[in-house]
Order: structure tokens, then C-alpha cells, then sequence
């Protein structure tokens, strides 16, 4: 693993707490009472630790290429996808509480190769961008279980690699 450092508030350079043996991975996030999970990309799974970096959870892979994830603040949840899969592959979305448990897993038709993701506040749209230059930013119904129209097309020779929603 690799270390992990949690710097001051007030400052950017004092060192409050380090923590050795820390998944190497490019995707995480945190909730409200602290929980933080994290992709590992040296064991290909992910993992949720407590606020002061105990080692709670290891869930099990179920992609060969790492996860997109991210929370979901008016339900103080984590969305957890599966990234870059082939162009076969469904996109899995897996919601995860702040505590650890498997809320759901679904698979959603016609969309592969996320990159980033993001759901609103009401828990019925999931925006997605695809791992490729000039990706739109696009929609799928989480009630209806169908994909909708973009929210926005994709800029030429740009890549958009992660979402956040605001309330």
C-alpha cells in the first residue's frame, strides 16, 4: 500500500495524522460521518475505511479496470461503477451506505466505457460521461431503467473525466 497524510485546515503543509498501507487507486470519496472508500487498484477491489482510516470493508471486484465513485450527499451514500469495461460490457452501478452495505446493484443497458458519474439528489437520474474525447454528458433514467438525451454534448478534443452534482 502507500501512505496516506491528512494536512491541517488551517494550513496546507502541517501534517495532523499519517497513515501507512493505503490502496493505491485514482477513485474515492467521503461521506458525512467521515467513512471514505476507496478504489485499490493493486488488488483490483474497493475499500471503506472509518474517518480515522481503520479498515472497515473490502468488497469484491467485479471490474478488470478499477471504479468511478462517488457520493451522493442528500442520501449520504456511495455510487460505485465499474470503468472502462469493454465495449460489451454493461455498466454495473453499485450504491453502498455510509456504513458499508449494499443497498443495490444493477446493471443499465447501453452504457460502457464510464469515466465519471454522478446522481442526483432524488436518486432518479445518473449522469455519465464515456472515457473518450469529445464525450457528451449524458443521462439515464434510474426509474424508468432507460437511457434519456444528453445534457450537454462534448467538446472537441476534450475529456471530461469526473462529475459532481450540486444541489
Amino acid at each position: 500500500g502507500f501512505p496516506s497524510v491528512v494536512v491541517s485546515t488551517i494550513t496546507d503543509y502541517l501534517i495532523k495524522k499519517f497513515y501507512p498501507n493505503m490502496p493505491a487507486g485514482e477513485a474515492g470519496d467521503i461521506v458525512s460521518n467521515g467513512n471514505f472508500l476507496l478504489d485499490d487498484i493493486l488488488s483490483n477491489d474497493y475499500k471503506l475505511f472509518d474517518k480515522n482510516s481503520n479498515l472497515l470493508f473490502t468488497y469484491p471486484s467485479y471490474s478488470t479496470f478499477g471504479y468511478v465513485i462517488r457520493t451522493n450527499r442528500s442520501v449520504d451514500a456511495f455510487y460505485i461503477a465499474n470503468v472502462r469495461t469493454s465495449p460489451l460490457t454493461n455498466l454495473i452501478l453499485k450504491k453502498i451506505s455510509n456504513v458499508g452495505i449494499e443497498i443495490s446493484s444493477r446493471t443499465l443497458l447501453g452504457i460502457t466505457r464510464t469515466e465519471g458519474i454522478a446522481v442526483n439528489n432524488t436518486e432518479t437520474i445518473l449522469y455519465h460521461v464515456r472515457d473518450t474525447n469529445g464525450a457528451a454528458i449524458s443521462r439515464y433514467d434510474l426509474i424508468a431503467d432507460a437511457p434519456m438525451s444528453d445534457l450537454v454534448g462534448g467538446v472537441t478534443n476534450y475529456r471530461l473525466q469526473d462529475l459532481l452534482f450540486l444541489e
